[in-house]
């Protein structure tokens, strides 16, 4: 990688999957040298912004998005190929981006650069093609927890415990809950 514009090294190159990384299994198996980096941010945050950021588009209510949640999330790491996934919580990247990026950058068998921590100063195809994604104003910015832990102020108690109700198993195992509060709804 480049420095002077995080350009890829020739024959590299990534894809954001987003809720397809469900199916990380057939991805594997269509691309076998492949490496996949899952993200996953607490559930009961990404509710919070669906319901209130994106109420035109996003879920509708704490159970739909718990079992939209729950779609991307309990798959992944049970189908992935172990040496080519890597799966990591957006909360670690936020308040402790050098040993996440490290983390990444190996996992992808990349040397590590200095610039992925600045990586708002450099251009990229999303600013050049949005295309209406909700992702791409803010993906310009610098990395911050401002919003982490935003459902506690954006959803109320009710919407919380309907979430941990159907999430819990998950929200815990991704170290999010103490212990399960619950197994997944049916």
């Amino acid at each position: 990688m480049s420095s002077a514009g995080l350009t890829p090294e020739p024959g590299g190159w990534g894809l954001k999957l987003q809720r397809k990384i469900a199916q990380v299994d057939s991805y594997a198996r269509l691309w076998p040298r492949a490496h996949f980096v899952h993200i996953v941010r607490d559930g009961r945050d990404l509710a919070a912004s669906h319901l209130k950021t994106v109420p035109d588009w996003g879920y509708r209510t704490a159970a739909e998005a718990a079992r939209g949640w729950l779609e991307v999330v309990s798959r992944p790491h049970r189908v992935a190929p172990p040496d080519s996934y890597l799966e990591l919580r957006y909360e670690d990247l936020v308040s402790r981006p050098r040993p996440i990026l490290t983390q990444i950058l190996d996992h992808l068998g990349l040397p590590w650069d200095e610039a992925v921590l600045r990586h708002a100063e450099y251009q990229h195809a999303l600013f050049d093609h949005p295309y209406g994604h909700p992702a791409a104003e803010s993906a310009g910015k610098p990395l911050h927890s401002g919003r982490l832990g935003r459902y506690a102020e954006d959803l109320t108690r009710a919407q919380i415990a309907e979430f941990e109700r159907i999430a819990g198993s998950e929200l815990a195992r991704l170290g999010y809950l103490s212990a399960p509060t619950s197994t997944v709804e049916a």
